[in-house]
């Protein structure tokens, strides 16, 4: 769910805090970062999203690290592209 109201916190910050949340609860990495991603655009059931390819929405981070590892890797972002269009360079 993208609904974090009264956490006290910025709605990003809140939702990366709930990822952290998954693995410290013993879920992997690359089943936290499925659940934010393609799970959550499959069940919009929005063919544009969780694709990286022509036409799709095109939202990508790059991150320092590797989140598969460990996911404070999510902290240390060097790059954003939305619906196309590059937000973050590092």
């Amino acid at each position: 769910s993208d609904l974090y109201v009264g956490m006290g916190m910025p709605r990003g910050s809140a939702a990366k805090h709930m990822l952290f949340a998954y693995a410290a609860a013993g879920v992997k990495p690359a089943q936290v970062l499925q659940m934010a991603t393609i799970n959550a655009a499959r069940l919009m059931q929005e063919p544009r999203l969780g694709a990286i390819e022509s036409g799709a929405f095109a939202d990508i981070i790059a991150v320092e690290g590797n989140p598969l590892e460990n996911l404070t890797a999510l902290d240390r972002v060097r790059f954003v592209m939305k619906d196309g269009t590059i937000y973050v360079t590092r």
